[in-house]
């Protein structure tokens, strides 16, 4: 298979235009030459003969006649201006002229003295001058050019110089237009060709590559694009790599339990009453909730879960969840308020609004220290609503709070089981949020607390749309 570089294509174009430049440049100039200077020349040449010839007619009138001294001085001069010269009396009858006149041996021997073999005269540029005495008219002069047979003329001279000029023109252009392409072509396709090399490497399964970006141009936006991908499939793979681990943890624990009380109640080591099979049974509905939960995010990133969308008021939905959460807060002394605004009805999934409203204000009280507070919002932001849930609790690191919405993910790095949960209801809540084309804000400061802002448009009827890009709060300098 032939290969095409893109350096061969722009030495193609540069050539092209190079010879197309020359081309145009040929033609204009041999237009011009035939017309406007050709024109020109001929009248110069018609004033310089008809100069000559009336330089004649005067050396007539002073001479009063053709005298011998005259008549024999012409052909000399007629051979070092290069000029046919003919004289006529007032009837036009020919007195006589040079430098050649009607005896052929004479030609042939004059010929022979100048070294050229033939002469043409070149009777459309002749010029006659008549020659007047006393307003009489005695007769005229006639002037025209001889050239050599086989010799150019000085147009055809100056024209076949500047042809070639155009030639030498035309050749270095097309080097330079060699040159400059590649020149051109590999500093453009450098970063091309590193793009090309790291998408290959990455295709073999090398998802680290990475792309140096030297400018802001269109190859350097589409640099940043390719890190931008290579950093977004990297960090799938992580994903998706940890995975496996992640659910393995998650599941071991419960099974652990179940399988330590099994063999107790087998070796009859504890007696199979309510109190111990409470505890099973709540191992048991751990797995059952991880396994749901699983699957609804499954749909949810897939597109299959379907919305059953209603007239639907987001403070009513709010009030009540944090009504049935109260005394969660109770328990750790937080305290919990709640305020809404009218115009907050929106066409909604309330089920699943209401699943994601439960899994902040859960997360803010579990996370806030006794003698915290949350505080709960839900306000109209014109095409849109918003609830705000913000708490008093240890705040998210940076680090952490670009990584808060990936399944398994908790800030807690120990993964303690004390504080509850599967590590994907945030993940959950936020693709629940995308189905409604909405997104989820953060703002964080460790030490300061958090805040979780859910936007709404009111009346979207997309099953789903990409989110905006998560808005970070960074700690101030």
């Amino acid at each position: 298979m032939r290969t095409e570089h893109l350096w061969q294509r722009l030495a193609l174009v540069f050539i092209v235009v190079a010879l197309s430049a020359i081309a145009a440049a040929y033609l204009i100039l041999n237009y011009m030459i035939d017309t406007r200077f050709q024109g020109y020349v001929n009248q110069r040449e018609k004033e310089i003969y008809q100069r000559i010839g009336l330089s004649l007619a005067a050396a007539y009138i002073d001479s009063g006649g053709w005298d011998n001294q005259l008549t024999g001085a012409l052909p000399h001069f007629a051979i070092m201006n290069r000029i046919d010269i003919e004289i006529h009396d007032a009837d036009g009858k020919l007195i006589t002229k040079a430098p050649f006149g009607d005896d052929e041996r004479q030609n042939q021997k004059l010929l022979e003295q100048i070294g050229v073999d033939k002469v043409y005269v070149v009777s459309n540029k002749r010029v006659v001058v008549p020659m007047v005495i006393r307003r009489h008219r005695v007769g005229f002069i006639s002037v025209a050019p001889w050239n050599v047979s086989g010799e150019l003329t000085s147009e055809q001279r100056f024209r076949q110089s500047l042809n070639r000029s155009l030639v030498a023109g035309g050749m270095i252009a097309t080097i330079v237009a060699l040159l400059l392409s590649y020149i051109v072509s590999t500093r453009m396709t450098r970063p091309l060709v590193s793009m090309m090399k790291a998408a290959k490497r990455l295709e073999g399964g090398d998802l680290s590559q990475r792309v140096e970006v030297e400018s802001e141009d269109e190859i350097g936006q589409l640099g940043e694009a390719f890190n931008h991908l290579a950093e977004t499939l990297e960090r799938q793979e992580r994903t998706r790599k940890n995975l496996t681990a992640d659910v393995a943890h998650e599941l071991r624990t419960p099974l652990a339990v179940i399988r330590s009380h099994i063999e107790a109640y087998m070796d009859k080591v504890i007696k199979p009453d309510p109190e111990n099979l409470q505890s099973i049974h709540e191992e048991i509905m751990r797995l059952g909730r991880l396994v749901n939960d699983l699957s609804e995010l499954a749909k949810a990133e897939s597109g299959r879960l379907e919305l059953e969308r209603t007239d639907v008021d987001l403070g009513d939905v709010a009030e009540r969840v944090v009504t049935g959460l109260t005394p969660f807060a109770s328990e750790k002394s937080i305290a919990i308020s709640f305020k809404t605004e009218s115009g907050t009805l929106g066409c909604f999934d309330q089920d699943k609004l209401r699943q994601v409203v439960v899994n902040l204000i859960g997360n803010a009280i579990k996370f806030t220290p006794e003698g915290g507070r949350v505080d709960v919002k839900v306000f109209d932001r014109g095409p849109e609503v918003a609830v705000v849930v913000a708490d008093t609790g240890p705040g998210i690191a940076l680090e952490d709070r670009t990584r808060i919405f990936e399944r398994f993910y908790r800030v807690d790095k120990s993964r303690s089981r004390a504080t509850g949960g599967s590590g994907i209801g945030l993940t959950i809540a936020d693709e629940l949020v995308k189905l409604h084309s909405g997104h989820i804000e953060v703002e964080s400061l460790p030490g300061e607390g958090s805040t979780f802002t859910v936007v709404l448009p009111r009346n979207s009827k997309k099953n789903h749309k990409k989110p905006k890009i998560h808005n970070y709060r960074t700690p101030s300098s």
